[in-house]
């Protein structure tokens, strides 16, 4: 019988290379060791103006809107960059809407021609060919829905429809490229915006009366030179990779003493894991109160030290300082190219002006919002192992590199599994592990069974060389309402690029 993993043995579990290293968004309690500040010349950065993405809202059950994708001219800090952009924005727009709703968008590609030789396969190609990817939803992977399988070359377009399921969970998801080949170019140029599905949590009092922030966190990887993020940017090749929020370095986050702001934290990041935290001007940590991971309600308040972020993973976190100050939003860096962990001050936070008498929701106000019940009672569900590869270039799924013309993993709609993903290979790294369409439970780590598993559609795991102590993740899912093909893939976006995907396929 498998023991229950207490959460101070998960903390142990989780630690390694003297640092606290947090396993898939479950921090430690507020109370724990802060991360250290940043260096004082990082503190210095002259604050920016926080702006939050362009908003689009549905109404009367459908929204309607356009995304152009072009080269576009842009300033990090004091560094000039050309990049492949939404809407000619550094962040897409966020678009809000309803379960029930229609969503259509259509995608137009204004980006150059490409080469006269467009090839195919594994590895950088067809860098201006794009398509849009719904992170998160749980929407139909076929059709003009989320199909990945869909390629858009340039001065061409695409129209998409979405039905959103009218039993949605609400929560905070995003949307950016999936064409194999160049999705961790145009994710590395900044190709992403948020997705917001309105419903049932945010009518909470104490939710309802926060002021709702998007924070949208990416990591550029801009040639020093000439402001361009094209493949050897993305190896870190004479590349600066500052992590901006919606655009801006170090923003400023502007706070009224006892005020309730709920921060959407959204790494739209392609390759480093994050540790974030919120920090006085002595490195002391305030908690962030977690409400929600990859966009599905906890049904509990959470506070929490710090809170991991991999790519594509989410976090809803309540703030609520009580003393007038500057304080810093932290990201730590859980590795880095084999380095030291790098921190960087994301966000400056000031706290000043009459306080308000406002208050965090109590537990019971959020009990039964979870909106999946546990699968960990299913009798016999079927079995589902996954091996990610990496040795030296080579990325693969179970010792193959991604083939779409291969038969691809066959799954029964309906049926509960249980999936085992490992790690093998030579690589240090830590990879974000993902599938589309449905969200999963994950129940144990390294064979240690959670005391709370937790739902969410991306885990990080790391390689058996890496310092990263998650080497097994055990997790269930049920294929629910939609049939047709998707993907599982690391969602560090050049290991998917280099072949570590492979296809699904839901059958009735």
């Amino acid at each position: 019988m498998e023991s229950k993993m207490t959460r101070r043995e998960l903390l142990k579990a989780a630690a390694g290379a003297g640092a606290a290293y947090l396993v898939s968004g479950w921090g430690g309690p507020a109370s724990a060791a802060a991360t250290e500040p940043a260096s004082a010349a990082l503190f210095r950065l002259p604050a920016s103006p926080f702006v939050e993405p362009e908003l689009r809202r549905s109404a009367g059950g459908s929204l309607r809107t356009q995304l152009r994708v072009a080269y576009t001219n842009h300033q990090i800090g004091q560094d000039k960059v050309n990049l492949r952009s939404y809407e000619r924005s550094l962040v897409g727009p966020t678009l809000r809407f309803r379960p029930g709703d229609v969503v259509e968008i259509e995608l137009l590609n204004q980006l150059p021609a490409e080469p006269a030789v467009h090839e195919h396969g594994n590895g950088p190609h067809g860098l201006n060919t794009t398509n849009l990817h719904t992170h998160g939803l749980h929407v139909s992977p076929a059709g003009q829905s989320d199909n990945i399988f869909i390629e858009i070359p340039p001065g061409k377009g695409q129209r998409y429809r979405f039905e959103i399921p009218k039993n949605h969970p609400a929560g905070t998801y995003y949307y950016h490229p999936h064409k194999h080949g160049s999705t961790a170019v145009q994710l590395g140029n900044g190709m992403s915006g948020v997705l917001i599905v309105e419903g049932d949590v945010d009518e909470v009092p104490a939710i309802k009366a926060a002021r709702d922030r998007v924070l949208t966190l990416q990591q550029i990887p801009y040639h020093h030179k000439t402001g361009k993020v094209d493949w050897k940017e993305m190896l870190f090749e004479d590349a600066r990779i500052p992590t901006t929020v919606n655009g801006r370095l170090k923003p400023r986050l502007d706070l009224r003493p006892g005020e309730v702001q709920r921060w959407r934290l959204v790494h739209a990041g392609s390759r480093v894991p994050l540790l974030i935290s919120l920090v006085d001007g002595k490195g002391s940590s305030l908690p962030l109160h977690q409400i929600a991971v990859d966009g599905l309600t906890t049904g509990r308040l959470e506070p929490l030290a710090a809170v991991e972020l991999g790519p594509g993973y989410r976090a809803d976190v309540l703030i609520q300082v009580k003393s007038p100050g500057t304080y810093y939003l932290m990201g730590t860096e859980v590795v880095l190219r084999n380095l030291a962990p790098q921190r960087q001050v994301l966000a400056e936070v000031t706290v000043a002006g009459p306080a308000l008498a406002m208050r965090l929701p109590a537990e019971a106000d959020l009990k039964g919002l979870a909106p999946y019940k546990t699968l960990a009672k299913v009798a016999s569900p079927g079995k589902q192992r996954v091996e990610l590869w990496l040795d030296g270039d080579v990325h693969m799924v179970d010792g193959r590199p991604f083939d779409p013309a291969l038969p691809p993993r066959r799954l029964k709609l309906g049926q509960v599994d249980e999936w085992t993903v490992t790690v093998v290979g030579k690589g240090i790294n830590i990879h974000p592990f993902h599938i589309h369409t449905n969200p999963f439970e994950v129940l144990a780590v390294n064979g240690k069974r959670l005391e709370r598993p937790v739902w969410r559609d991306t885990v990080l795991i790391g390689s058996p060389t890496s310092v990263y102590p998650v080497k097994e993740v055990r997790f269930r899912t049920q294929y629910r309402d939609f049939t047709g093909r998707s993907m599982l893939h690391c969602h560090n976006a050049v290991h998917e690029d280099m072949g570590m995907m492979q296809v699904i396929e839901v059958l009735a």
